[in-house]
């Protein structure tokens, strides 16, 4: 029951900080752009 409930944490902190990532990432490729328009 413990093990159980440690992998359902342990997926959810990595699902989160793959969300994280991927935002990240798309904020940058947006700035990126919005730099590229601007010159």
């Amino acid at each position: 029951m413990t093990q159980i409930s440690l992998d359902r944490s342990n997926q959810s902190q990595s699902f989160g900080y793959l969300r994280l990532l991927i935002s990240a990432s798309q904020e940058t490729h947006l700035y990126i752009e919005a730099n590229d328009h601007t010159q």
